[in-house]
């Protein structure tokens, strides 16, 4: 993840686009585009676009990594 976020930020993808996704329910913004970058990008795209994390929560643990409810990773 880091060499996507390098790699966006080097280039300034999203400010020169003006992508960012903005938060949802009054969430306070602690981002700008200095490091506004991939992961956030696509943290904030799963994260607030699905109704419910349980798709999201099925392909992880398909890859290994187990998620109880709640979000603390056992």
């Amino acid at each position: 993840m880091a060499a996507m976020d390098d790699g966006y930020l080097d280039q300034d993808y999203y400010s020169d686009a003006n992508y960012m996704i903005p938060l949802e329910n009054d969430r306070q913004e602690t981002y700008s585009f200095a490091n506004y970058s991939w992961t956030e990008h696509i943290s904030r795209k799963w994260g607030q676009w699905d109704e419910s994390p349980d798709e999201l929560l099925k392909q992880f643990e398909k890859c290994g990594i187990a998620i109880p409810a709640g979000g603390q990773q056992q």
